[in-house]
């Protein structure tokens, strides 16, 4: 990474080479003849578009919408970066524009142009880190190169204390209905560079028009609250007289007297985000996925919206089918203190969007974003009585009575090889089955496992036949284990307004969008949920991350209602620090 005193030089260095330099040389025609030029931009944020509902939209909070800093990056008509500017200056007071109270002014500043250069287009990055600005200095020098730019944008907005930053850069979308007229930077015309001379009082000239600029966020915000009643909760399991009772059965194969089980929650969290966000939205391939045209899958949501300046969905990183693209949290961190559920505290985190194309279809794809609800499975929903669940096949055991039975079974079928040994439930373990995906680094079956001896059997004709019994009588049935009851729900973060994926049998699409405020309530489980069995021999401290899967056949539930907000950002008196 470059250093902070390089890029404290950058400007001025790369100004004089954009002037001298043999390999870019001065533009013959420029339009801007001397260094007395001047642009006024003004940075503004939509809010209620015309024709929806004004409830769609919310404006930010102090943090969300403060602006510490701004980077403008301007092109010439060949799409080559001839201009940064950094203005280390106040911003004029802000106000809501009376023709369009829908539109927010974030900003309004001066920018002095130099002479020779040719200025066709701005881009304008708010809130840039010095990390992000140095890499921005040293890698971008094209509109092209701009628009392949990225980062980790959330890991800025979950920053704590001062440290926390809302990057935000201009808007995308298509200014035509027929979608072919890309805008993802600000046009700059004649009629916007004015002279120092021409100047009334210090003010512009009135016939210089502004270069309006409107800019968003590069996170989407996740607010998640909790209604969930667990004095209704059903197990939706195998007593039939009484949904909210398990009937396990014994080491003698017969049935006990059942129990009541009720989930603990523990935590509400966001799992599975992208690692990583474009700088610039990118929507000019959109069609490549099917969608874009108003056809298929978009039919019942127009995602473009001109009119407002903003589009409502975008394409997400895509850096090669075998690189891990996204995050995948742990137990450990899905129940860490921030995300606990107490006090009716709604837990918020901010996220890089996540639209992958096969992550969208259907709402088990372990790649698209999900909103879970960590628990324990306790005994009548006492804290202090976690359960240690097993399920074979469609049979429930505690783990004692399972790997019991499961010794017996063992014993009953070396019984008949002479010299052979007796094993007792000591002697046997569980082991997590499935194998590592290498896309998200989890295990693809982590809530199975298998039964087996904890030491190796030297005799062939013994382990074989110990081998044998336990792949029929257990292991081929895939045992799903709560370790210490821990389990979790989710389901994938619904984008608003998809219908019907024309030739995929799907009825939604599933995505997290920048810019956009998702306001969740989880309002209900049921079922036992997913079992976190990771590390069988830790069960406190599993570090392997969680794959959201949902096992086949088994009745398990979370319902959340999602609502959709496009934030606005505050108007207010900001600075440039």
């Amino acid at each position: 990474m470059k250093k902070t005193k390089y890029f404290f030089g950058a400007i001025a260095a790369l100004m004089m080479a954009s002037c001298s330099s043999n390999d870019e040389p001065k533009p013959e025609t420029p339009d801007v003849n001397g260094t007395d030029n001047y642009v006024t931009v003004n940075i503004l944020a939509s809010g209620a578009e015309n024709g929806r509902a004004a409830s769609d939209f919310t404006d930010g909070d102090d943090a969300e919408s403060k602006v510490i800093n701004a980077l403008f990056m301007f092109f010439d008509d060949t799409d080559k970066l001839v201009d940064y500017s950094t203005p280390a200056i106040e911003w004029k007071e802000n106000s809501s524009n009376p023709e369009n109270p829908a539109v927010t002014k974030v900003g309004s500043v001066e920018i002095n142009l130099k002479e020779g250069l040719i200025y066709k287009k701005v881009v304008v990055a708010l809130n840039p880190s010095a990390e992000g600005i140095a890499q921005l200095y040293g890698d971008v020098r094209t509109m092209a190169d701009l628009n392949k730019f990225y980062k980790d944008y959330a890991s800025l907005a979950n920053a704590k204390n001062n440290a926390q930053r809302f990057v935000m850069s201009t808007s995308s979308y298509y200014a035509d209905a027929a979608r072919n007229q890309l805008v993802n930077a600000t046009p700059i015309t004649n009629e916007n560079i004015y002279k120092a001379s021409e100047k009334v009082d210090g003010n512009p000239p009135a016939t210089a028009k502004t270069v309006d600029m409107y800019v968003e966020r590069t996170v989407a915000k996740i607010e998640l609250t909790n209604s969930v009643n667990t004095d209704n909760f059903e197990l939706n399991a195998n007593d039939e007289n009484d949904k909210t009772k398990l009937i396990l059965t014994g080491t003698d194969g017969q049935p006990k007297t059942p129990i009541v089980i009720k989930p603990v929650l523990l935590a509400m969290a966001v799992n599975v985000d992208c690692k990583n966000a474009y700088l610039v939205k990118k929507i000019d391939n959109l069609d490549n996925f099917g969608y874009g045209n108003g056809e298929g899958g978009w039919k019942n949501f127009e995602w473009n919206d001109p009119e407002n300046h903003r589009s409502y969905w975008a394409n997400t990183i895509i850096e090669g089918a075998t690189k891990k693209q996204q995050n995948y949290l742990t137990w450990a961190q899905l129940t860490a203190d921030k995300y606990k559920i107490q006090d009716n505290r709604p837990v918020v985190q901010y996220i890089n969007p996540n639209t992958y194309d096969y992550a969208i279809r259907d709402d088990a794809g372990t790649q698209s974003t999900k909103v879970m609800i960590m628990a324990r499975l306790c005994e009548d929903g006492d804290p202090d009585k976690p359960l240690d669940l097993i399920k074979c096949g469609d049979v429930y055991y505690t783990k004692d009575d399972f790997l019991t039975l499961a010794a017996d079974k063992v014993n009953a079928a070396i019984k008949n090889i002479k010299d052979s040994p007796r094993f007792t439930a000591a002697d046997m373990k569980l082991k997590q089955s499935g194998d590592v995906n290498p896309q998200t680094g989890a295990h693809d079956m982590a809530y199975a496992v298998k039964v087996m001896l904890k030491q190796d059997v030297t005799d062939k004709t013994v382990a074989s036949a110990i081998e044998s019994c336990l792949k029929s009588n257990f292991n081929d049935f895939a045992p799903r284990f709560w370790n210490k009851g821990k389990t979790y729900y989710f389901t994938s973060i619904r984008h608003q307004g998809f219908t019907g994926l024309s030739g995929t049998g799907e009825e939604y699409l599933y995505g997290v969008v920048r810019n956009h405020h998702y306001k969740i309530n989880i309002s209900s489980i049921s079922g036992l949920g997913t079992p976190v069995s990771t590390d069988p021999d830790d069960p406190d401290n599993p570090d392997e991350p969680i794959d959201p899967d949902r096992p086949k056949g088994d009745p398990t539930y979370m319902k959340a209602n999602i609502k959709i907000l496009k934030w606005r950002i505050v108007s207010q008196s900001l600075k440039l620090e």
